[in-house]
């Protein structure tokens, strides 16, 4: 029987023929799918139908390039599925349950082949699944086995629901004598970095986490002299101290990498990679988990699927690098080199599947077909932003901005644009600069330009990604800096009406937040370091104003620091308090900068024993496991002519 629908597509009848047809109700998510209006009934060609996540539409090339087109492109070379057509059916962010739903309504089409390229997007069916007896069980895991427990208990859930997946497949399609290839994704580990949300400090028993901040200053030191045995011993200390915090992996990695210990630096990676199964973040960007792929691997062929291991694959082309830029635009979605790599793979499954016969890889063609400079280009600029609003360092933002210029020195007006549209206060839809964008179709690649849009209430500074565009535009011979220093002024100056630095451009680094639903509807730290920005035009004293607490903290002898432009000198010193208290000081125009201004405050960590909440839930037991040391109220700055 066929589906009424599917996906975005809906039945329809034209000149007597039944074909399916996108529905215009569900016009909003026609950017996320195939530009492709209308699916006819199978005819005489075989017949592949592509399923997946974003990695799968070819994320920031797509439409002009994609995964299905660049498959079709390899077996159109091969005279056994020359004419084989390539049904792409993938979905940016599409979710575990809506794979499901699109796999039952695969026979519809009538596949020849199913080929599906997905597993990055399925930790929010774990979340979901998780029930209130489940928080029983983790809380009773963590107090008998700490975070070993936790991961055991988490991971026997994901081994479960992937099984659960695999077993469908082979029911609606293997069982009907429909060849599955399933292609496990891969992680950029050689570049990718957990953010600051991600490596909020948990709670752990007798001192243990006073002893990893310390191990982890001395790793940093290890790393800035490029020592890689000392960084070793300290990050493996990290490690043995809290192994839910990503950096201990991540620092084991980077002295993995410098010691030449490249199988032990993947390890590492993976490990840091999986941390996110204990919920630090809300909007950890899109991963494969290990047991993700365990499970694929060793479940997947008893039931008939045929599983590529692109992980394998790649690690395979160097054995003595981890795989990084030269495959990632980003955390998963794949580089030109990388998306055709995978597709030879993915080709030369099918060819084996569709005529039985083993084939040798050196019997695959390379495909001729390429995407334009210009996409290519757009695409490394859209990766930098992408990667600036996921936390990830400067080098790489420099790395992409830097790559787009090569590419076409014209990308310079694209980001320009993006440069006045970010750095003005007002919300960006609002802006003239943002429209001008959307009207010249200039973002096409990044999901009909509507990734570019600032959340509400979420815009950022975006100081680091911004800087990268002026010096990759001073490469082309303009000179932005200057009149990007005048707006950023111009529109964030600190003045004589109080400015919140509560506002996300002052207090957010990107867009992950901390995994609580819902969220509080004020500021929360559970690092030792909270870092905001603010803006000075270089005249007169700065006057700040907090309203803060330390809740169960008491009032001991531990202080909390504010220092700013990273000076090791004290500008304030706040006391611990259990209730909301106010604290006010001032800063000389002489101590701060004209243009841009970090200031740090510097939370305490001090031992709260651990206390099992009245009644478990999601966010009780995530507070329970990553311990809040301040919350701030309000926190403003105006400027004064008074002393200071």
């Amino acid at each position: 029987m066929e589906k009424e629908e599917i996906g975005i597509w809906k039945i329809a009848v034209e000149n007597g023929d039944a074909c399916y047809v996108r529905d215009p109700e569900k016009r909003a998510e026609w950017v996320h799918w195939a530009n492709n209006h209308k699916i006819h009934r199978k005819g005489e060609r075989k017949r592949i139908v592509l399923l997946g996540e974003s990695v799968a539409r070819g994320f920031l090339y797509a439409p002009f390039y994609t995964v299905a087109l660049e498959l079709e492109a390899i077996l159109g070379a091969m005279p056994e599925m020359a004419s084989a057509e390539v049904l792409d059916l993938s979905r940016v962010n599409l979710q575990m349950d809506e794979l499901a739903e699109l796999i039952r309504s695969c026979p519809s089409l009538a596949p020849d082949a199913v080929i599906i390229f997905a597993g990055n997007n399925w930790h929010t069916a774990l979340l979901n699944s998780l029930q209130t007896e489940d928080y029983e069980q983790l809380f009773a895991q963590f107090r008998e086995r700490q975070f070993e427990g936790v991961k055991k208990y988490v991971e026997d859930r994901f081994r479960a629901l992937v099984i659960g997946l695999l077993e469908e497949m082979h029911h609606i399609f293997c069982a009907a004598g429909i060849p599955v290839i399933f292609i496990v994704p891969e992680f950029n580990l050689a570049d990718w970095r957990s953010d600051d949300i991600e490596r909020s400090l948990s709670r752990a028993p007798g001192g243990r986490i006073e002893e990893w901040i310390k191990a982890r200053d001395r790793a940093e030191e290890y790393l800035g002299r490029r020592d890689g045995v000392g960084l070793a011993a300290e990050a493996g200390r990290m490690v043995e101290l809290d192994p839910s915090n990503p950096l201990g992996f991540e620092l084991l990695g980077e002295a993995h990498r410098l010691n030449g210990a490249w199988d032990k630096a993947r390890s590492a990676f993976e490990a840091a990679r999986d941390t996110v199964l204990f919920v630090r973040g809300n909007n950890s960007k899109p991963r494969c988990f290990g047991i993700i792929r365990q499970t694929l691997l060793a479940e997947g062929q008893p039931l008939g699927i045929r599983v590529i291991d692109l992980p394998a694959i790649f690690q395979g082309l160097d054995a003595s690098r981890v795989p990084g830029m030269e495959l990632f635009l980003d955390y998963c979605h794949l580089t030109v080199e990388g998306i055709k790599i995978a597709m030879r793979y993915a080709a030369r499954e099918l060819l084996q599947v569709m005529t039985g016969s083993e084939i040798a890889m050196a019997d695959i063609p390379y495909s001729a077909l390429q995407p334009g400079e210009r996409v290519k280009s757009v695409a490394h600029f859209f990766s930098a932003i992408h990667n600036a609003h996921y936390g990830q360092p400067p080098a790489i933002l420099t790395y992409h901005c830097r790559q787009a210029v090569v590419y076409s020195d014209a990308i310079r007006e694209l980001m320009l644009q993006y440069i006045d549209f970010s750095t003005r206060q007002c919300n960006t839809l609002l802006c003239r600069s943002f429209e001008q964008i959307m009207l010249d179709s200039s973002a096409e690649q990044y999901s009909g330009g509507m990734a570019l849009k600032h959340p509400r209430d979420q815009k950022l500074l975006d100081v680091e990604l911004v800087q990268a565009m002026v010096e990759a535009i001073g490469a082309t011979g303009t000179d932005a800096g200057n009149a990007v220093q005048r707006l950023l002024i111009k529109e964030h100056a600190i003045g004589e009406r109080e400015k919140s630095l509560l506002q996300s451009q002052y207090c957010l680094a990107s867009y992950n937040a901390f995994a609580l639903n819902p969220q509080p509807g004020y500021f929360q730290a559970r690092s030792i370091q909270s870092r905001f920005s603010f803006v000075s035009d270089g005249e007169g004293v700065l006057r700040f104003r907090l309203v803060y607490r330390t809740p169960g903290k008491g009032s001991g002898d531990q202080r909390i620091i504010v220092r700013i432009n990273g000076s090791a000198a004290a500008i304030g010193e706040m006391p611990l308090v259990d209730s909301w208290a106010r604290y006010t000081f001032s800063i000389d125009a002489r101590l701060i900068h004209t243009g841009l201004n970090r200031l740090t405050i510097d939370w305490p960590y001090p031992q709260v024993p651990m206390a099992g909440p009245e009644r478990l839930t999601g966010n009780s037991f995530l507070d329970m496991l990553f311990p809040v040391l301040g919350e701030i109220w309000s926190f403003t700055a105006i400027r004064s002519q008074a002393d200071a």
